[in-house]
């Protein structure tokens, strides 16, 4: 960036950095770029924003450490929840990943990226209907909302992806059972002869 030539000291500059490195796929020099950034002006977004580095990088302890500090600094910015999340995905606690995601919507219902991750670890815990309605809900909110990083499916891809390896007949306990439609009719059948018989004797 033309700026930091000029302010190589400015925070907010550095972190754009960070960020188009990111969009880039180039998830080493982002990290470097909001660390220095973080130094000079530590602020709950620039945690977010280098967590989401260190999620595409696979650190997925550096990137709960992020998650966990940029909420200490404001428990009210959704975004470091998110990563929280996606940190404990990747760490294979799946339930304190669902109470992040849950936070981060609870302060921003309206986000597409947030329900998207809920699909994602819904999808994961193996719960089909609760994944595809978080799923169709991100989708109705924003279908081409930005990807925190390249690497990362889109949630038409993940739907895509349930619906191939999660049908009716594979859902969770809670999905509702059907019955065979014979069976069904023997049993009005024999409900209506057992009323008819009762109003002969009458």
């Amino acid at each position: 960036m033309r700026g930091l030539a000029y302010y190589p000291d400015n925070a907010d500059l550095l972190c754009i950095q960070g960020y188009g490195y990111r969009k880039m796929g180039q998830y080493a020099q982002s990290v470097d770029a909001v660390s220095k950034g973080i130094l000079l002006d530590p602020r709950p977004v620039r945690y977010a924003s280098r967590g989401y580095g260190y999620l595409a990088l696979g650190n997925y302890s550096a990137a709960l450490a992020d998650a966990e500090t940029g909420i200490a600094l404001n428990a009210s910015y959704p975004a470091t929840y998110a990563v929280k999340a996606l940190a404990l995905k990747g760490m294979g606690t799946n339930s304190g990943a669902l109470a992040a995601i849950e936070q981060a919507l609870a302060l921003d219902p309206g986000n597409a990226h947030y329900w998207h991750v809920k699909g994602m670890l819904l999808a994961a815990g193996g719960n089909c209907t609760g994944s595809r309605d978080a799923l169709e809900r991100s989708l109705d909110i924003d279908p081409d909302y930005t990807l925190p990083w390249p690497g990362f499916p889109g949630a038409d891809e993940s739907l895509a992806a349930l619906n191939a390896t999660c049908t009716p007949a594979t859902q969770s306990p809670s999905y509702p059972s059907t019955k065979s439609p014979v069976s069904g009719t023997i049993a009005v059948i024999g409900v209506i002869g057992a009323v008819v018989a009762i109003g002969m004797r009458k």
